[in-house]
């Protein structure tokens, strides 16, 4: 799998939660800034 997500469904594949978690944040900073880039920064995404 390529792309944003392939970080995050290796790790929680592998069972290795340090990884996910910042897989996780990434991911998330990822689609924030996509978000704003196209005009859209109302989005809300909630910590873990």
């Amino acid at each position: 799998m390529n792309g944003p997500f392939s970080g995050l469904v290796s790790a929680l594949g592998a069972n290795e939660t340090e990884q996910a978690t910042a897989a996780y944040a990434a991911t998330r900073q990822q689609c924030a800034s996509c978000h704003v880039a196209v005009g859209r920064p109302s989005i809300v995404i909630s910590g873990l």
